[in-house]
């Protein structure tokens, strides 16, 4: 098994991170696992994070598919980085209760470019929402 997000959450000060961070109590607190540079994480939301009734938030959604992409670029690159354009498929509904597999990896890294894409599944495999992404790679001090 690869690397957790608490490993490198403790060396980059996410510790307040609304999708990964574990000092943010009202947060997701997503743990990432590093699949050889890939970002996978598993998550189960609850009836706070719905828009209809029973089916979880689109910017939820959205959130949980750029923050394994950007974690996809650190684990893949080494740098941090941050999204400078999202574009989310919504395919089916991601049911509140239901547990889901959120991964995102890097299609091409262009320098401080980096191409990425991601995907949310439900336990059956099928894709419930999918993401590309155009991130810009910084230094942080």
């Amino acid at each position: 098994m690869g690397d957790t997000r608490e490993d490198e959450n403790s060396k980059s000060g996410y510790r307040n991170c609304f999708v990964c961070g574990r000092g943010n109590p009202r947060g997701l607190q997503l743990e990432l696992r590093n699949d050889g540079g890939r970002a996978e994480a598993s998550f189960t939301a609850d009836r706070s994070l719905e828009g209809y009734d029973g089916v979880v938030h689109g910017g939820i959604v959205s959130s949980l598919l750029d923050e394994v992409m950007v974690w996809s670029a650190f684990y893949t690159t080494g740098f941090h980085a941050v999204t400078a354009e999202l574009s989310v498929r919504f395919m089916r509904p991601l049911a509140v209760g239901a547990a889901c597999r959120v991964v995102g990896s890097v299609r091409e890294n262009k320098g401080r470019l980096i191409l990425t894409e991601a995907s949310i599944e439900d336990a059956s495999g099928n894709i419930l929402a999918k993401a590309e992404g155009k991130l810009i790679s910084v230094k942080r001090t």
